[in-house]
């Protein structure tokens, strides 16, 4: 059952969704980036069915220099609901890693759901990319989970993580 808090111990299956590249190394910290599955047909144009969704997948990488890929999950079989738990699962194995995910879309459920069950769910500054708004009737700034890929956004993030890479 994937809402138990089983201890985090994973199961090793050949085919499973789940790669464990390296496992976690005592006090080195690690982030999850999550991209949630819109459940759009990967092929555009072809009658829709399962085996053409798209796939929602969370990208496990080291805190470290350089950044090193030590995991990624890669499935269409779960629900944006689900996907929080499993994201929750593999955060506490890999030393309750910070959870950022993309709030596009279907990512707003599955931050939902996680902010309910995980505590370390990666909150946007509301100075960076213009993205915090200034709750007037309140005069207090909003926090906002995950992050938002757009035009503006992509190429910064993309450039962040080459000069994390390089």
């Amino acid at each position: 059952d994937i809402h138990r808090s089983p201890a985090e111990v994973f199961v090793e299956d050949a085919i499973g969704p789940l790669t464990i590249f390296r496992p976690p190394m005592p006090n080195v910290s690690y982030v999850l980036g999550v991209d949630v599955a819109e459940g759009k047909d990967a092929h555009a144009g072809k009658k829709k069915d399962t085996t053409n969704l798209d796939y929602s997948v969370i990208q496990v990488l080291s805190n470290t220099e350089p950044v090193e890929q030590v995991a990624e999950f890669r499935s269409r079989k779960y629900s944006p609901e689900e996907l929080a738990y499993i994201c929750k699962h593999v955060g506490m194995f890999y030393n309750k890693a910070w959870c950022a995910v993309e709030r596009n879309n279907h990512g707003l459920t599955t931050i939902n759901t996680l902010r309910s069950v995980y505590p370390y769910v990666f909150k946007m500054p509301g100075d960076i990319y213009r993205e915090g708004k200034l709750n007037v009737m309140a005069t207090q700034t909003i926090t906002k989970y995950g992050w938002v890929t757009s035009p503006t956004t992509r190429p910064i993030m993309l450039d962040e993580l080459r000069k994390r890479f390089s």
